[in-house]
């Protein structure tokens, strides 16, 4: 019996991982006390090294560094680095404000449990922060942007807690802070949390392609090898102390919410799915489907719920996610009366958008336009009156294909035949362009 469905995953290496962290956001190094960092911590800064590190520590032999202004002034910087390292690094002097700490309430979140963000600064008296930013982007991949504009208080504290997040899914949370000053001078600092639940090992499916509500993953059609295939991108999450091994195999059961059990298969990534302790390691997979329901249902442009499952280290993690072919449809647009060129596209413009927007939420995709134009001569609204007078199914089938004047063919007026199928309503011909949408 051939084979009709399978599929194909794996685990990303840490550059492939670190390159999907990349995109939440910039990654920023941490703030320096250029006075009492370690040579590790001074070789270990991206924006020093380990030779500028060793020249750092016998300056620092010599005398306190008041400022990095100090290192260019001893030759050991240029002015590019110098104004990198400003906003990164600092010595004695307060001559800017600097954020130098991004907290969580306790040493985890938790998906639902309301946590609180924990900033703090260094003062500088000559120019105080004034507006404190903070961007928030949540594992599911949903952002949120706060701007404070900080009062007496928090400028004497020189910290600000702003409490109320929740986060719905686990795994890594990014958060960007920017500090702003009375000179229009700016301090960053980026910072990354995990994100657990109470049950602690979960895994995340995310379509690689959307349907256009974004509710459902849109399947691709492969017609080389005359198959459906769903990919998508797969993130797991390790909430224990302790390193969880789930395997290789997956196990996938396909369900139709009208008949039930669709089928079941499963296939094998390319290697064991290995969660350290309180972690999130990122993956893709991709099932196809050359036969069978899947096939047919998705061909049908039908929708399916697709179950994953694991198993591993005594933990079963599963999820669902529904995957959706769009139906495609086109639209004619009837034009009655004369306009000018811009009016026309106006109006063309405004009915695609219309109809895309009506039918976006269900998944269909308006692929296209045909217009029609009934001009307001004697002769054609005489041609008019003939058309709009035809009711008869035969009579219509007759004068879709019949040209009531040369050149403009009236495909566009089933009007009577659509209107018992609830699509188009048996009104008089209307004197703008109006969107009118068959499947």
């Amino acid at each position: 019996m051939p084979v009709v469905a399978g599929g194909t995953g794996r685990i990303h290496g840490a550059k492939a991982s670190e390159l999907i962290r990349a995109s939440f956001g910039p990654q920023l190094p941490t703030m320096l006390d250029l006075n009492k960092a370690k040579l590790a911590q001074l070789g270990a800064h991206p924006l020093i090294g380990k030779a500028l590190a060793a020249k750092i520590v016998e300056l620092r032999k010599k005398k306190r560094i008041t400022t990095p202004g100090d290192l260019f002034h001893a030759g050991l910087i240029g002015r590019r680095q110098l104004r990198d390292l400003d906003a990164f690094a600092f010595g004695e002097a307060n001559l800017r404000a600097l954020l130098q700490g991004v907290e969580i309430d306790g040493p985890l979140l938790y998906v639902g449990e309301p946590f609180a963000l924990r900033f703090a600064w260094r003062m500088a008296p000559a120019a105080p922060p004034e507006i404190l930013s903070i961007t928030v982007r949540f594992p599911s991949g949903r952002a949120a942007d706060i701007h404070v504009r900080l009062s007496k208080d928090e400028l004497a504290a020189g910290k600000l807690v702003v409490p109320g997040f929740v986060s719905g899914e686990s795994g890594e949370l990014y958060v960007l802070t920017t500090l702003r000053d009375s000179l229009g001078r700016v301090s960053m600092k980026s910072a990354m949390f995990g994100v657990f639940t109470r049950n602690p090992v979960q895994i995340y499916v995310t379509p690689q392609s959307l349907t256009q509500s974004g509710n459902a993953g849109a399947p691709q059609y492969n017609f080389e090898l005359n198959r459906w295939e769903c990919s998508a991108d797969v993130r797991w999450v390790n909430g224990e102390s302790y390193s969880v091994n789930l395997g290789r195999r997956i196990d996938v059961l396909v369900t139709d919410a009208g008949i039930g059990t669709v089928t079941n298969f499963s296939f094998n990534v390319t290697s064991d799915v290995v969660l350290p302790a309180f972690s999130t390691v990122y993956g893709s997979l991709s099932t196809w489907h050359s036969s069978g329901g899947v096939f047919d249902e998705f061909s049908a442009k039908g929708d399916l719920t697709f179950q994953y499952s694991m198993s591993g280290s005594g933990f079963t993690p599963s999820r669902t996610q529904v995957w959706r072919t769009m139906r495609t449809i086109g639209y004619n647009i009837i034009r009655v009366g004369d306009f000018t060129s811009a009016e026309r596209v106006e109006y063309q413009r405004a009915a695609a958008e219309v109809a895309s927007g009506i039918f976006q939420s269900r998944d269909m995709t308006v692929y296209g336009v045909e217009l029609y134009r009934i001009e307001g001569t004697q002769e054609m609204d005489a041609d008019k009156t003939r058309c709009s007078s035809t009711t008869t199914a035969s009579s219509m089938r007759w004068r879709r294909s019949t040209p009531c004047q040369t050149g403009t063919w009236m495909s566009s007026w089933s009007r009577g035949t659509l209107a018992g199928m609830g699509l188009l309503t048996p009104t008089p011909p209307p004197t703008r362009m109006v969107p009118t949408a068959v499947s």
